[in-house]
């Protein structure tokens, strides 16, 4: 890696954080960059089993608040500065067993402040679906809150599930498919249904998984093949709902929706042209943007449904077409 760049041979998810991007790679490795694409630092030199160091990642963010990478281990939440100094460790409070009954990891986290979590649960833990709020200095769960009633089925690609709204609280879509997004209150710490999401005709309902209540794996198969419209990814940006709409076993059937919540009319984009892609998985957003990370060599195919030229950061500078880029969509 030169001083100040990074092309990376793999994207496994990428996180913006006002002027920061937070990007993993299958190995488990975080990068983090400017919004302009200037490489501060990696976690290559953390990865392993020593002191301050990490071998696995259930889940990590950026903290605007303290200004620390925050990664979450199966036994760990471990807070590092800007170039991963690690800074402090604390506990969390998760648990093992030999059946799933036990089990508690946590795969999503949001900070209210310095010290205030939101974590949820994976979906293979017990009780997955609920939102608990941890306090890493007092090292305690000072709330839980379910939305088990509102699920249909664990299958998912959502990555951020908290997004800024209206009079300081947040928007909230969990990681899972439902018909309900929520308003998370800061102040009570209360979560309330605010939209009802209508898949259509052709979308997932309850009625059609019925038959799997009790056979999980038999569940996922079918979620995994059926021709059901179903979210994989829900997003908020700019007063518009984003949903990344599966649409059978081929990624080349998914589209996205455009829910203007404004004019509460609606726009539909194919994110292939056959083989082509047109628009990308959007990984991420902030603001009014949204972001997306593209193998350099498919620049050219896509379209720009929001403008007229597709912008990308310097990271694609002297990149090979099998390199990724990091693509902002201005809305």
């Amino acid at each position: 890696m030169d001083e100040g760049k990074a092309f990376l041979p793999d994207v496994s998810a990428l996180d913006v954080y006002g002027d920061y991007m937070l990007i993993r790679d299958k190995r488990d490795v975080l990068y983090l960059f400017t919004r302009d694409g200037q490489c501060i630092s990696k976690s290559k030199d953390k990865f392993g089993h020593g002191p301050g160091e990490y071998s696995i990642i259930t889940a990590y963010t950026f903290n605007p608040y303290s200004n620390c990478i925050e990664i979450v281990t199966p036994k760990d939440l471990l807070f590092f500065d800007t170039d991963f100094k690690l800074k402090k460790k604390v506990p969390v409070p998760t648990k093992f067993s030999k059946n799933r009954n036990g089990i508690v990891f946590y795969g999503k986290m949001f900070d209210l402040d310095s010290h205030t979590h939101l974590l949820i649960p994976t979906s293979v833990s017990a009780e997955p679906h609920r939102i608990c709020v941890f306090d890493s200095e007092r090292e305690e769960i000072l709330k839980t809150i379910s939305y088990d009633e509102d699920v249909l089925a664990d299958i998912t690609m959502q990555s951020s599930c908290f997004y800024p709204y209206k009079n300081d609280s947040l928007l909230f879509y969990p990681p899972c498919v439902t018909n309900y997004v929520y308003t998370f209150n800061k102040e009570t710490l209360s979560l309330d249904k605010t939209y009802f999401v209508d898949f259509g005709a052709d979308g997932l309902k309850s009625s059609d998984i019925s038959q799997y209540a009790n056979n999980e794996a038999r569940l996922k198969k079918y979620l995994l093949k059926c021709d059901k419209a179903m979210p994989a990814k829900v997003f908020y940006v700019n007063n518009r709902l984003v949903f990344l709409i599966k649409n059978g076993n081929s990624i080349r059937k998914w589209h996205t929706i455009v829910y203007d919540m404004n004019t509460s009319s609606m726009s539909k984009i194919s994110n292939f042209d056959g083989n082509e892609m047109r628009f990308p998985i959007i990984y991420s957003c902030w603001g009014n943007s949204m972001f997306a990370a593209v193998e350099a060599g498919r620049i050219s195919s896509l379209l720009n449904p929001f403008g007229d030229n597709v912008e990308t950061s310097g990271l694609d500078n002297g990149c090979d077409e099998n390199d990724f880029v990091i693509i902002e969509y201005e809305m």
